[in-house]
């Protein structure tokens, strides 16, 4: 039985062929739902997804009759992708995703049903909250999938979910069902930080130094965002450090909130003891040096999930879905 998965981003597209518990062929393009949303024009990435699909069947040498179903997450079923899907209301499972995945008859490129899995939200679904509500309200779109795979991968029921990336996301599970949600933006921060301030021009690319990534953390909770961003740049002119040592402070600056918050909110969940970090060596030390001096890290168990390209978590809980969805 031959399943299609696609994970569209806001860059990036991947496609994953999958058969039983094996990936046979997996591809990537360099399109995702800001090129449809900067043109006006939801098109180009339903066209380039359709190009990675038909490379796909004749790299494989299969017809399109013979995949069962296509599957598509992340900033697909966003306003900007193929077609909105509404958020799904926490809490969700397994078994309300699957409940859940709308049938889409995409008759452009396509030409047949394509199967949308919605994102997750804290608010209910079919309403719009006000301003102050809204301040309460995280969402995943694409998340939601690789949080199925890593419990599948470690069979934990009761447990956070931290994944590092453009935004950092946290995911409380309990009882294997995901109850609540925090979303903060801090790789896209971090990048436009280097890009478009002077704070970039301290920095230099190199080993992590957890100390420093600490120290950062400090300055952070000690003078605020402001003022410990700009230590950045006093470090380099007033005292000697090197370039790494200030990458790593700035890692502690960008994603000390972050992880502070994403603590707290989970000590609000007693039931939860361990703390899954789904990233690669760098950003599980970023922010397991964060957390040990932070007040809000109450004894927390860590562990890590390390990021595999060529078998990312997402196809992990695709397959979980496909399995349950087949009943087999």
């Amino acid at each position: 039985m031959i399943n299609v998965y696609f994970d569209s981003g806001t860059t990036n597209s991947r496609i994953f062929v999958l058969e039983g518990g094996r990936i046979l062929y997996h591809d990537k393009a360099g399109t995702g739902c800001r090129d449809a949303a900067l043109a006006g024009d939801p098109s180009i990435l339903t066209r380039a997804l359709r190009r990675l699909y038909q490379n796909a069947l004749d790299t494989l040498h299969i017809k399109d009759e013979q995949v069962r179903g296509i599957y598509l997450s992340g900033m697909a079923t966003s306003p900007s992708g193929l077609q909105e899907v509404e958020h799904l209301s926490l809490p969700a499972g397994l078994r309300e995703l699957r409940e859940n995945i709308v049938s889409y008859r995409e008759n452009s490129f396509f030409h047949r049903e394509l199967l949308l899995i919605p994102g997750l939200k804290t608010c209910a679904r079919g309403v719009t909250v006000s301003p102050e509500e809204a301040f309460l309200v995280n969402n995943v779109r694409g998340e939601e999938t690789e949080i199925l795979g890593i419990l599948c991968e470690t069979g934990l029921t009761d447990c956070a979910v931290l994944l590092p990336g453009t935004h950092t996301q946290a995911a409380m599970v309990e009882n294997g069902r995901i109850t609540d949600l925090l979303s903060t933006v801090t790789g896209e921060l971090y990048g436009a930080i280097l890009q478009d301030t002077i704070i970039g021009s301290s920095i230099e690319e190199g080993p992590l130094s957890t100390e420093w990534v600490k120290k950062g953390v400090q300055a952070l909770r000690r003078f605020g965002f402001n003022r410990a961003l700009y230590i950045t740049r006093s470090l380099e002119l007033f005292s000697h450090t090197t370039g790494e040592e200030r990458k790593s402070f700035l890692e502690g600056v960008v994603n000390g909130s972050a992880v502070a918050e994403a603590l707290s909110v989970i000590g609000r969940h007693p039931r939860i003891r361990d703390i899954i970090i789904y990233g690669n060596q760098e950003q599980y030390a970023v922010l397991r040096a964060a957390a040990e001096v932070l007040p809000e890290n109450k004894g927390f168990i860590f562990h890590h999930v390390e990021v595999n390209p060529g078998f990312p978590m997402s196809v992990r809980g695709i397959m979980a879905l496909c399995k349950e969805i087949s009943g087999t």
